[in-house]
């Protein structure tokens, strides 16, 4: 983790920070040194007195203390991360409050190099070695899933590579239950944005899901997503969408069919059942996807076994077998039941946003007096920092306008959390609700002919008349987010509409507005000028310079 020069113009963390080193914290830990600083606070590195252990320990900023909610969230999360019972996911040692209020968290300290540094530095991986950590990954999804944690922001910089045994690839998976209440440190992971208004999300725009993308609710398939985007760039060397900004990748998941591995590598040698598996991983619909982790873990066993020539192992059914994710507040509160040996998994449900007033907070100590406190930084820092970090520079794009440059494939997206409504509203543009001026007038009346069908009025059927009911709602939905100025809804819902009518205008128009206000020029230009029977359309042609044909 580097340290961010913006993220401490005050100064008040580096002080708090030096107050820290050389002392004792509740009696138990020494505080040996400062490993990295961001935006949130720091991660410090640490001896535990009695058992002399090196740890890390991740604190907050001061300013933050005082807010009750990120305290809450913190014991929530720490909780619930000391519940995920898998060898492949970093541990939570311990965590407390001192009597002045400092939240922090005990972390073990890994000896290793993250995926993200690995590719980075030495090019794609082999397909088996890629099978390899991937599989393991399943495993510690699947503990993190099985007491309803949903990881949110899985990439090759949260996974640690690590010598265990005769293994120099043994994988730790970083930062479970932690991405929603913590911004990340330095340049590579700042936070970014919330991309609809009243919809807070989490994550890193490369890896991000598209119902993530668009803040929907989550499950344990949008981790599976963000683990077919890590194999597709453990395979590449690059994620699988790259653009001129943020919202140009996130509007690429949201829209746009994953590339194949081969269509970016010709050389690799991963496979066809590999590339499929990543396909279905990438699928835009969470249904489509592999239904959990564990029978994810399941194939990649399979397949890396049939890669290293052994023959395979049994698996039996159970093993395939994921419980759903369950509500954090629950899986707090309760041990969660035996996993069954032989049922069939029923699809993953929503793990819904927790509840902040009713935490407890853990019971103070008494033993240091420091100014800081809240919720704590990306676990990820821990490590990476002692080993130093990849080459790779993140994004911090906090104003919702600051773009990855013209070459994404090397730079990458920063971790995205509250931040960016206001750009993203001053880019929606005017209505176009029917009676609000000029522009709504030629959009209601161009489309009163087009939303039933491209061969004009709609069917007198059941069918035909669902059928334009459907658009119709496609094509107000979009409007809606338009008018929000949640761009990437926008997309998805105008080209759902396109899906059912190619040729509608205000569908195309919708679709264009929202491409172009994402960075997505060409293609935007390109739907805007098919729309030109819409005087908007014809007016954002004129206002974003498109091209003429």
């Amino acid at each position: 983790m580097g340290t961010d020069p913006a993220a401490d113009s005050s100064g008040e963390l580096t002080w708090a920070v030096d107050r820290l080193i050389g002392h004792d914290l509740d009696g138990r830990y020494r505080i040996e040194g400062l490993l990295g600083k961001g935006g949130m606070g720091a991660v410090l590195r640490a001896r535990h007195l009695f058992m002399d252990q090196g740890v890390a320990i991740k604190v907050l900023r001061p300013t933050l203390a005082r807010d009750p909610n990120a305290a809450r969230r913190f014991v929530r999360e720490a909780r619930g991360t000391l519940k995920v019972d898998s060898e492949h996911a970093l541990k939570v040692l311990d965590f407390a409050i001192t009597a002045d209020g400092l939240l922090y968290m005990v972390l073990e300290l890994l000896d290793g190099r993250t995926v993200g540094a690995e590719v980075g530095g030495d090019g794609p991986m082999a397909a088996r070695r890629a099978v390899h950590v991937a599989r393991q990954v399943c495993d510690a999804l699947a503990a993190a899933h099985h007491v309803g944690l949903v990881h949110r922001d899985l990439k090759p910089d949260n996974i640690m590579l690590v010598r265990r045994g005769g293994d120099p690839d043994f994988a730790k998976v970083l930062d479970f239950g932690l991405a929603k209440v913590m911004e990340g440190a330095g340049e590579r992971a700042l936070s970014m944005a919330a991309l609809t208004q009243g919809d807070l999300v989490f994550g890193t725009p490369d890896y991000m899901a598209p119902e993530q993308a668009m803040g929907q609710p989550l499950d344990g398939r949008t981790d599976l997503y963000a683990l077919g985007a890590t194999l597709f760039e453990m395979l590449t060397a690059r994620p699988p969408f790259v653009g001129p900004g943020p919202m140009a990748v996130l509007a690429d998941h949201v829209r746009t069919p994953a590339p194949r591995v081969r269509d970016v590598r010709p050389e690799t040698d991963a496979p066809p059942e590999l590339e499929a598996l990543i396909a279905r991983c990438l699928a835009k619909d969470a249904a489509l996807r592999p239904p959990s982790a564990a029978a994810l873990g399941a194939e990649l066993a399979a397949l890396e076994d049939r890669l290293a020539g052994r023959p395979a192992r049994a698996v039996s059914h159970g093993e395939t077998v994921d419980l759903p994710a369950r509500a954090v507040a629950d899986a707090v509160g309760a041990v969660p039941p035996a996993r069954p040996a032989a049922a069939p998994a029923p699809p993953p449900t929503v793990v819904p946003a927790p509840v902040d007033d009713d935490e407890p907070l853990p019971r103070r100590s008494h033993t240091l007096a420091f100014l800081l406190g809240g919720a704590l930084l990306a676990a990820v820092a821990v490590v990476a920092l002692a080993l130093g970090r990849s080459p790779r520079a993140r994004i911090a794009a906090a104003d919702g306008g600051a773009g990855t440059g013209a070459s994404m494939s090397a730079s990458r997206s920063p971790s995205i959390s509250p931040s960016m409504d206001a750009s993203m509203s001053a880019a929606a543009g005017p209505p176009i609700d029917a009676g609000a001026g000029p522009v709504a007038a030629p959009v209601a009346a161009t489309d009163a002919a087009t939303a039933a069908g491209p061969s004009g009025p709609p069917d007198r059927s059941d069918r035909g008349a669902a059928r334009a009911a459907e658009l119709a709602r496609k094509l107000d939905a979009a409007d809606a987010a338009r008018r929000g100025g949640k761009r990437l809804k926008q997309i998805a819902y105008a080209h759902e509409a396109l899906e059912i009518d190619p040729r509608n205008q205000r569908a195309r128009y919708l679709l264009g507005d929202a491409l172009v206000a994402t960075g997505d020029q060409a293609n935007g230009c390109k739907y805007l000028r098919s729309a030109t029977r819409i005087a908007a359309a014809r007016e954002l042609v004129r206002s974003a310079a498109c091209p003429v044909d």
